[in-house]
């Protein structure tokens, strides 16, 4: 019988609490900062979205799901096809299951972004447009919502606050106007946990709770001119492993996308590894590097790299800006 074994185990636990209150809250008064660029319009008000007009043609909202690394190497393409290619290939790095015909990533950004369309219409805006709709369209419905009437303040007439215990967060959002036009509050206490939730819908493999997420942040892409290697290294904690005898079984499917620092894409391929070693000492290892025969010019490249499992279930992906010699 195979089972499958967690490598999130409690010797992290308590890792978070070592942090000084000084530098969380640093942390969470920058991202509340970043915050405001995410939502392009900024923080106050949900009336304009910057869109960029070299991506009009994509569809305006599916801009919300690019990264900036994919908005700089669409941008940089100008025939047709190619621009027909990226996108094929923008919804399959998302798709969690590569064994089914549908992609279940698109499937749902569709359904939400018709929810947000019919549910958060604000001032003759489009639904999406709003950071209801976005939030909605990024992390879907709340585990639970509370609205409060704010009889007594003179700038905020209501008050909506979701949460999302998945991700052990929250959002508040505020009606000034008393028209039902409701704005994102920025809370430091939740930002960062908001603004790595959104990170990884994003991406379209999003973790099932925040540990193996934090684990999979820390995965590296880098090349190794002498041995002409693409080398990954993966911590232990973002992996999953089947158990074979005295044994754990780690065993991946990589899907790589090369491209230049311009965006011009140059390769695309996939191969399949596993790597195999005692239970007791793999739970001791605190990474596993995987290595990848490859050859690359000088220069700067993205590396965009999607990893799932051998049964085709997406786990995480990673985009990384590497130089060569």
């Amino acid at each position: 019988m195979t089972i499958w074994h967690d490598s999130r185990t409690s010797r992290n636990e308590g890792a978070n609490m070592k942090k000084s209150k000084k530098k969380n809250h640093f942390i969470a008064c920058i991202s509340a900062a970043i915050l405001c660029v995410l939502f392009l319009s900024g923080c106050s008000t949900n009336k304009n979205v910057n869109l960029d007009p070299d991506l009009e043609d994509i569809g305006s909202a599916i801009q919300l799901l690019m990264t900036g690394v994919e908005r700089k190497i669409y941008k940089n393409i100008r025939d047709q096809a190619l621009k027909e290619e990226f996108m094929e290939e923008f919804w399959k790095k998302r798709d969690p299951d590569m064994n089914t015909e549908e992609n279940e990533f698109r499937d749902e950004f569709e359904k939400r972004l018709a929810y947000a369309n019919l549910h958060f219409k604000s001032e003759g805006i489009p639904g999406w447009k709003t950071d209801r709709g976005r939030i909605y369209i990024y992390l879907g419905p709340p585990d639970r919502q509370y609205f409060n009437n704010m009889l007594n303040y003179t700038n905020i007439k209501a008050r909506i606050v979701w949460v999302y215990y998945r991700w052990q967060a929250g959002v508040e959002f505020v009606d000034r106007t008393g028209t039902g036009s409701y704005t994102i509050q920025i809370d430091i206490h939740h930002t960062r946990r908001l603004m790595n939730a959104i990170e990884r819908a994003k991406f379209g493999l999003i973790y099932s709770d925040e540990t193996g997420s934090e684990a999979a942040r820390k995965v590296k892409i880098d090349f190794d001119p002498m041995s002409r290697q693409l080398l990954v290294e993966i911590p232990t904690d973002a992996l999953f492993y089947k158990e074979e005898g005295e044994h754990l079984l780690v065993d991946l499917r990589f899907d790589f996308y090369v491209y230049t620092e311009n965006g011009e894409k140059i390769d695309s391929f996939f191969e399949i590894q596993n790597y195999m070693e005692k239970e007791k000492n793999m739970l001791d290892m605190d990474v596993i590097v995987f290595s990848f025969p490859y050859e690359l010019p000088a220069g700067n490249f993205f590396i965009d790299m999607k990893v799932s499992d051998s049964e085709g279930i997406g786990k995480f992906r990673k985009i990384e800006k590497i130089k060569t010699r």
